[in-house]
Parts: structure tokens; sequence; C-alpha cells
């Protein structure tokens, strides 16, 4: 796993200027007793407090990254930021931008829908805000989507909303099917990290792992639980300090290297 560093040497986290762009689950959004709610204590509130660095956490519920293209949000943040400090972007969303509008599913649910960004559009607003980042010196990192509990989604959320039988029918009559598309953005997620050279945190693996993972997950389906925040939190910590640990040990193995080729 890639995390920030610079030069080659590791820097401390409380040198960077961290901003976090996201969606509802780094917001701390859960769904209790049939209503959406705030965390008191989130992900991120607990990897900032173990660290002892301060995140600006702009996660918005709903968010999607059209409507952070269409408004403008990273052209803002970089106008804004002090191009003197370090600066970090950590892109914690994907989800929304891979649902539908389920009423107009419902209505006609075997013609084409378009999904809240659709997957071409998603591909290159992706690859545009990394490029504007780093042509800005913005360092860029991503976190991989938690995943979807499609039966929870369907039967808890969808179905209030739109007719079951039509969605089914939109689904092909295969409700993993939901889990498969919000699979496909996060592939794209995981791409374009990787060919941008920029960092990435797996989250979505450390919830698939656990053989029942929905216990971390929201009634809902789609929003992780106070324990599943925890999880995440725990994630990314583990994951930062052997991170910390590679990069501290690096400068001597390079030095006992370079004493054994002057040996030979």
């Amino acid at each position: 796993m890639k995390m920030i560093y610079g030069g080659g040497v590791m820097v401390n986290l409380k040198d960077y200027n961290i901003t976090l762009f996201g969606d509802s689950v780094p917001a701390g959004i859960v769904y209790e007793k049939n209503k959406l709610k705030r965390l008191d204590k989130n992900c991120v509130d607990m990897v900032s407090k173990h660290f002892g660095i301060k995140v600006t956490n702009i996660s918005k519920y709903g968010q999607t990254w059209s409507r952070l293209d269409e408004k403008g949000i990273v052209e803002n943040y970089i106008k804004n930021t002090d191009k003197s400090k370090n600066n970090v972007a950590i892109f914690f969303m994907g989800g929304n931008d891979s649902d539908y509008e389920w009423k107009n599913v419902a209505s006609s649910p075997l013609e084409y829908h378009p999904e809240k960004t659709p997957v071409s559009e998603f591909k290159v607003v992706l690859g545009k805000t990394i490029k504007e980042l780093q042509n800005h010196g913005i360092k860029v990192l991503f976190c991989d989507l938690t995943p979807v509990i499609s039966a929870r989604y369907v039967d808890n959320v969808l179905s209030k909303l739109a007719d079951r039988q039509s969605i089914m029918k939109f689904l092909h009559n295969d409700i993993e099917n939901v889990y498969r598309h919000q699979d496909l953005y996060n592939s794209f997620i995981t791409q374009y990290a990787e060919l941008n050279n920029c960092a990435i945190i797996d989250i979505r693996n450390n919830f698939l792992k656990n053989k029942h993972y929905e216990k971390f997950m929201c009634v809902d389906g789609i929003h992780p639980n106070k324990a599943g925040h925890k999880l995440i939190a725990k994630s990314v910590i583990r994951q930062i300090k052997q991170h910390l640990k590679t990069k501290k040990q690096q400068p001597t193995q390079q030095m006992m290297g370079a004493v054994a080729r002057a040996h030979f």
C-alpha cells in the first residue's frame, strides 16, 4: 500500500494540511430507527484523534463527483489553498455516483436509465480532478468504497421509494447487481488512483474479509454503523502505522546495502 511521503523520506503527519472530500460515510451519517442521524464520533474523528492531527472534513450527504465538478468545489479549494504548505486532498466518495434515480427507474424499468454520474463522466471527472490537484503540488489520496448489502438496500430503502417488482425488473431479477454496479465504480477509483500514482487506503477489503460484514453496516445496507466506523478507523490507523514503520526502516536498509557494496 502506498501512503503519503515526500522525497523518499517520511514527513510528520502534523506537517500536512489535510482536506477530506467525501459523502455521507466520512460525514458520519448512519441509519437508525428508520431515520438518518450523525454520529458524535465518526471514523475521521477517531483517526484524527489517534494521530493528533487536524483533518478539514467537508464531506456531505449525497455528494457525487459530478456535483463536485459542477459546483467547482475542488477549484475553489485549490484557489484558497496556501501552496507553500504541504497540502493533501483525500477523496472518500463514489458510491452515490453509481446510484440511480429510482422513482424514474421504477416508472419504466425496461428502459435505459443513467446513473447519477454516468460511467463515462465519472472517469473524466476523476482524471481531471487528479491532474488539477497534482499540477498545483497537492498530494492526492483515495479511500476505496465501503461495500453495500444489496438486499438491505432494496428491501429497506428502495422498496419504500418505489415499486419493488419494477426495481427488480430493472435489476434483471438479480438483486446482487446493486453490489456489482457499485463495485464497478470502486474499481475505477482504484484504477485511476494507481494510474496517476495516488495513494490508496484499502477500506473495502477490511469489510469483505469478515464473513458477516453485515454486522458493520446499518439496516439500509449502504452506511457503516458505529461498529463499522470503528472498523474503518482501525484499518486506516493500522495502514498508516505500517507505512510509517516501513519508511523508518528504509534508510537503515539502504545504508546497510551501501556498506555491503563497499566491501565487494
